[in-house]
């Protein structure tokens, strides 16, 4: 009978570490998904970070958010590539777009539009690269050099030989490229999504 005793409580012994370990897990799982639960889902709303960038851009005003693309009377749905659509209360709009640089959808983007479909500006509303790097690309002498261009940007290291060209920042190349990307898709979808009537 001792023999058995002695058995059964080894076996426990052998799984202990296991199951602490199952409990553990368990309850961290828990707390994530609690803590999820608590992030504010801002995505029918203008935040008041993006309203001060939009004012920074566009000047002070009222802004109003586009929810529905088509019922607002634009051509094209909502691209999946645009966060928000903000239009100022003279008609001029704001693309919020996200893009990856080093870490995945590090980079959120506001890109302000002139109605001849050339840039007016850009600001960095939120970053989540290196701190040299976040610091490097959301200066102003960076983000200016992407005003008033209205055909696809490419980014270069050396100075631009034309209209198309923008030079990046040495070792921030791909976040550069990122907010590249970010002008791209909105000079692309401002192209294409007319103005309501």
């Amino acid at each position: 009978m001792n023999e058995e005793k002695k058995a059964v409580s080894l076996k426990f012994e052998q799984f202990k570490p296991a199951i602490v370990l199952s409990v553990i897990i368990a309850l961290v799982g828990f707390v994530l998904i609690v803590c999820v639960g608590l992030i504010p889902d801002t995505s029918g709303i203008i935040t008041e970070k993006l309203m001060v960038k939009c004012a920074e851009l566009m000047g002070e005003g009222e802004y109003e958010l586009v929810t529905d693309w088509e019922e607002a009377g634009y051509k094209i749905a909502k691209p999946r590539e645009v966060e928000k659509l903000i239009v100022k209360d003279d008609k001029s709009v704001a693309f919020e777009i996200i893009t990856s640089g080093f870490n995945k959808d590090a980079l959120d983007i506001l890109v302000a539009m002139n109605k001849d479909g050339s840039v007016r500006g850009v600001a960095v509303a939120a970053i989540s690269e290196s701190p040299d790097q976040s610091k490097k690309v959301s200066a102003a002498e960076f983000l200016d050099r992407f005003k008033g261009k209205s055909g696809e940007i490419v980014i270069v290291g050396r100075s631009p030989e034309s209209d198309g060209e923008v030079e990046g920042i040495t070792s921030a190349t791909i976040s550069s490229k990122a907010i590249a990307e970010a002008v791209n898709i909105a000079i692309e979808t401002y192209a294409e999504m007319g103005v309501p009537n």
